[in-house]
């Protein structure tokens, strides 16, 4: 993780946890581009209006397998052992990407700058292909301090980026429901244009404490 920026996990979330997660989805209203406005998804009849349909994350937190999982003490020892410090919780995230044919953000290459140290955590809600949106990171691209040209927090273009870094460091995870990824996203990622079905996808970020390092 240190040393390439991503790993996948050795353990998936169980069926028990897909299920619950996927249910709430499909039960709770999501919000797409006005948080005031809620948005039923049914799963035989997925809208496409949007690039990213998400959830609330005071409605998601009262979801008792996101409960446990945010209480699950394996993420929070993974964090502190790369962050070097007792990570916080930052924010907790589910989302849906339908097939869309608009421009999407999230689909360009692009690095988070959360602070000075962050690790966040995707959890495969269902399986994920090149066709279903799998999620994209560039190895060893997570240096805090960018090269010049890349400096810039804004999309950058993928030939720019492997001419650089190297196209043989591009990841691209594929992976069964249940998959969870560790990674920092200060290397540069993005998400792949999906083009069938949905991807369900949650996601939280740990954040260093400034104030105790370890």
């Amino acid at each position: 993780l240190k040393r390439e920026g991503c790993v996948v996990l050795p353990f998936r979330l169980s069926t028990e946890e897909i299920a619950a997660i996927t249910d709430f989805a499909f039960t709770v209203p999501a919000y797409a581009a006005d948080v005031t406005q809620r948005i039923k998804i049914d799963r035989d009849d997925i809208p496409t209006g949007h690039g990213r349909y998400y959830w609330p994350m005071s409605e998601l937190v009262n979801s008792r397998a996101v409960k446990n999982l945010l209480s699950d003490s394996v993420f929070y020892d993974l964090a502190q052992g790369y962050l070097g410090s007792k990570p916080l919780l930052a924010h907790v995230t589910l989302w849906l990407d339908p097939v869309y044919d608009g421009y999407y953000d999230p689909h360009v290459y692009h690095y988070d700058n959360d602070g000075p140290g962050f690790l966040k955590y995707f959890f495969y809600i269902t399986d994920v292909t090149k066709e279903t949106g799998a999620h994209r990171f560039i190895k060893r691209s997570h240096d805090h301090t960018k090269p010049e040209k890349f400096k810039l927090s804004r999309r950058y273009e993928d030939a720019e980026l492997m001419d650089h870094y190297g196209a043989e460091n591009e990841i691209i995870f594929e992976g069964p429901a249940g998959s969870i990824i560790a990674e920092d996203t200060a290397g540069f990622h993005r998400g792949t244009p999906l083009k069938r079905d949905y991807r369900l996808l949650m996601s939280k970020i740990g954040r260093a404490s400034c104030r105790e390092r370890v």
